[in-house]
């Protein structure tokens, strides 16, 4: 696995839109190299804010996501399986829907015996939209004390991130 960070330069790529389009220009460049399983991308977004449709905030000693904005074949470059549900795709652009995919932990802490699957968060304030859970996918352990992140992951087309790493998983 090959990784590079990559921060566009604001003044030739001040929108979101002309940023999501040059990361999918790269992915796709990349993706044409010879020996490259899956290019992906992966950037932060959000904010430490969070909640759940119809539930209290979470406490502030509650876990909260790390959220991530990744390309349609982030999970596959890095190897997270899906548990349940599906990974983003291609068509969760800017006009799609809005999802989500959950990790398994932050998923078990709030939803004990059921599925998020089809419920609703937001990340960040009021203002923020919406996101349908879409799916859980297995968890990323920190890399220091190996304890599972709670993470969620939204489409890079339709929450651009100011900076990416990419990743290239070779065969």
């Amino acid at each position: 696995l090959l990784t590079m960070e990559v921060t566009p330069s604001p003044n030739s790529y001040h929108e979101g839109t002309q940023m999501a389009r040059y990361y999918q220009r790269v992915l796709a460049e990349m993706d044409t190299l010879a020996g490259v399983e899956a290019a992906a991308a992966s950037g932060a977004v959000g904010s430490a804010k969070w909640e759940i449709e119809g539930r209290r905030v979470p406490a502030p000693a509650e876990p909260r996501p790390a959220a991530r904005a990744i390309s349609a074949r982030y999970f596959q470059a890095m190897r997270i399986p899906m548990v349940e549900g599906r990974p983003v795709a291609e068509q969760d652009g800017p006009d799609a829907p809005r999802i989500v995919v959950l990790s398994e932990t932050l998923a078990r802490y709030y939803w004990r015996g059921s599925s998020p699957i089809g419920q609703r968060i937001r990340l960040g304030g009021a203002d923020s939209p919406w996101l349908t859970v879409a799916g859980i996918c297995g968890d990323v352990r920190d890399w220091f004390g190996g304890e599972a992140e709670p993470m969620a992951y939204v489409a890079y087309r339709q929450e651009p991130p100011a900076a990416v790493r990419f990743g290239l998983r070779t065969v």
